[in-house]
């Protein structure tokens, strides 16, 4: 595959039809403890090429792994962490800065994906704190800088039902949930609480048992009587909010 990289994917722009809708950078945590994922989303079907920087705050970076199934080309890319940047091909593939800087950039190119959300890269760490996502990704036809993942809580026990990692259970995750109901495959930053790949009335119920909850524990299996109250009064909110 060469059309890969940034400037390659770019330059196909004139032959684009149609702009895309713009791509996003998310970090999540998981998937089990000292862990968490820098993720991409995508809305329209064709190669990703990626420049990405991963921050932790607080925490430890202890090391990194690049999705390869998906990100198979590492590519030349503007590392800001670089002295001097932006040059061009300044670093290529992944780049570790571990230490007291707790920090990394990652360029890697895609073949032809479908639109939704991909691993990026899984990092590693210990202790807890934040991690910040940023970059910029080209799309087919269209280059987005200056994207974020605004700044997300790592470390201590993760909330299932806290899908966007905000360290609170509330209606934007609810939102999330109702946009991925009843479709598969789908990750816990789109609503899938038990870890089935499928986002249905289960995380429905893990949803409704921690609703309210701005602590770091889940209950993965609410009591019966919780879990109907749970389901009617969310199904119920859930209804009128996408009225």
């Amino acid at each position: 595959m060469s059309f890969k990289c940034l400037t390659s994917l770019v330059a196909l722009g004139a032959m684009a039809s149609t702009a895309a809708a713009l791509p996003s950078v998310s970090v999540i945590n998981g998937p089990g403890a000292g862990s968490g994922k820098l993720q991409i989303t995508v809305t329209s079907t064709g190669s990703i090429g990626a420049e990405l920087t991963l921050q932790l705050t607080g925490a430890t970076l202890t090391g990194a792994t690049i999705n390869s199934a998906i990100f198979d080309t590492a590519n030349p890319g503007d590392n800001p962490f670089i002295a001097g940047s932006p040059v061009g091909g300044d670093a290529t593939g992944l780049d570790l800065d571990l230490g007291a800087t707790n920090r990394l950039f990652a360029a890697y190119g895609s073949g032809s994906v479908a639109p939704g959300t991909y691993d990026f890269l899984t990092f590693t760490y210990t202790g807890s704190g934040t991690a910040t996502g940023a970059g910029k990704v080209a799309q087919v036809s269209v280059l987005t800088s200056n994207l974020t993942s605004g700044a997300v809580a790592i470390g201590g026990t993760i909330n299932a039902a806290d899908f966007n990692s905000d360290g609170n259970v509330d209606l934007l995750d609810l939102d999330i949930l109702g946009m991925n109901f009843g479709q598969s495959p789908r990750t816990m930053a789109q609503g899938d609480a038990n870890g089935d790949s499928t986002v249905n009335l289960l995380d429905l119920d893990i949803l409704g048992a921690n609703f309210g909850a701005a602590v770091a524990t889940a209950t993965a299996i609410p009591e019966p009587a919780t879990a109907l109250l749970g389901l009617g009064a969310l199904a119920g909110v859930f209804a009128a909010r996408r009225r």
